[in-house]
């Protein structure tokens, strides 16, 4: 499986494509601004979801990854250097009393450059790349609250200007 997309993480604005094999094709796009999610299923429409905790649901701010990571309750420990994606970096390893750890690789700009976590026999590898390079605005899409789309998540979605 295979996601892609942007992240405007000062606004919040997240816009986000699932490309993996059809036996696994549930949700095929995802946008989250603020607090409101939007999914789109393999069979169409968007749904929109409310309720917290959308908004920075990676925990920490990306483009000041140390910065945040010390605030907290757990242990950051460098593991060494390398490279990613040709940018020099890093490694880290942060880890809670209560979650998985994982693994960051930051550049000397403290911006996050990849993280991997591991959790019940799956690794999740995300690379971040291309700070700062203009982006099409992230919007929120038309709502049709298809029929997959449970009206007890559904959400009334925000107005939003790019």
């Amino acid at each position: 499986m295979t996601i892609s997309g942007d992240v405007e993480f000062a606004g919040a604005r997240y816009r986000l494509h699932v490309d993996s094999p059809p036996v696994l094709a549930l949700l095929t796009d995802f946008i989250a601004i603020g607090n409101t999610a939007f999914l789109r299923a393999k069979s169409g429409g968007w749904c929109a979801v409310g309720g917290g905790g959308v908004t920075n649901s990676f925990g920490f701010d990306p483009s000041a990854v140390l910065q945040t990571l010390v605030k907290t309750n757990g242990t950051l420990v460098q593991v060494g250097r390398d490279i990613v994606r040709g940018v020099s970096t890093t490694h880290y390893r942060f880890t809670t009393s209560d979650s998985t750890p994982m693994d960051l690789w930051v550049d000397d700009s403290d911006l996050l450059r990849r993280l991997v976590q591991t959790h019940d026999n799956e690794t999740d590898t995300a690379d971040f790349y291309d700070y700062g390079a203009s982006i099409t605005p992230i919007t929120a899409p038309p709502v049709s609250n298809p029929s997959w789309c449970s009206p007890s998540i559904t959400a009334t979605p925000p107005t939003t200007t790019p």
